[in-house]
């Protein structure tokens, strides 16, 4: 795992152990901050990806760019993200 997943993980557990044991008196909302921060972050991401393999798969149709370079960048992103996040 990632230090990031791990420093996440951390401070979602802690939270939620804290307000289980009533250590906190945050609404369940506040306890899952952490998980909500992380899935704004993942949704940009994706958002983006989806615009730059969009615009690959534009020019490869407009034949501005070699289909081969088109299909190997499709693969470099999904690479770069499996890397990242799993």
């Amino acid at each position: 795992m990632t230090i990031g997943f791990r420093l996440f993980l951390t401070i979602q557990l802690s939270t939620a152990s804290l307000k289980l044991d009533s250590l906190i008196t945050w609404d369940w909302k506040e306890v899952f901050w952490t998980y909500w921060v992380l899935f704004s972050i993942l949704i940009g991401i994706n958002f983006g990806m989806f615009i730059m393999i969009l615009s690959k798969v534009c020019q490869s149709l407009l034949a501005e760019v070699e289909k081969y370079e088109s299909i190997f960048f499709i693969l470099i992103t999904w690479n770069f993200i499996s890397i990242i996040f799993f």
